[in-house]
């Protein structure tokens, strides 16, 4: 893996990121092996942050079979849509499944676009999230 590309660290978080990440938006367009042939190259050139979501169609199946084999070398953040506790439960056990990994390093409320999204999510928000220590 190439170490050549600048890292800065994500927001108040300790990742350090690659100024360039992976957005997997478009894989529903496209196969299962060119997904992972893209995503291994990425690695292989020190992409370390990939960004998927529920809403992305298959993509997080098609990042799964990756993941499984280079866990260690990247950062992985999905989204859910969910604004309820159990429904965004449900969403993360089917993205850890589905990217065959036992964490994820970032875990975002998706499509916060407008006062009442926030409203739900932050101001009144109805779901807990503990991180272990």
């Amino acid at each position: 893996m190439s170490d050549g590309l600048e890292k800065r660290r994500l927001g108040r978080t300790d990742l350090d990121v690659t100024v360039f990440g992976f957005g997997c938006i478009k894989f529903p367009h496209i196969s299962g092996e060119q997904a992972a042939s893209a995503l291994d190259r990425a690695i292989d050139l020190g992409v370390n942050f990939i960004d998927t979501a529920r809403g992305y169609g298959d993509s997080e199946v098609k990042i799964g079979p990756v993941l499984k084999r280079r866990r260690e070398e990247v950062y992985i953040a999905t989204k859910s849509p969910t604004r309820d506790a159990k429904g965004a439960m449900k969403d993360l056990e089917t993205s850890l499944r589905n990217l065959q990994t036992d964490y994820l390093d970032l875990w975002q409320a998706h499509w916060v676009c407008n006062e009442k999204e926030y409203d739900k999510v932050v101001r009144s928000p109805s779901i807990e999230i503990r991180i272990p220590s």
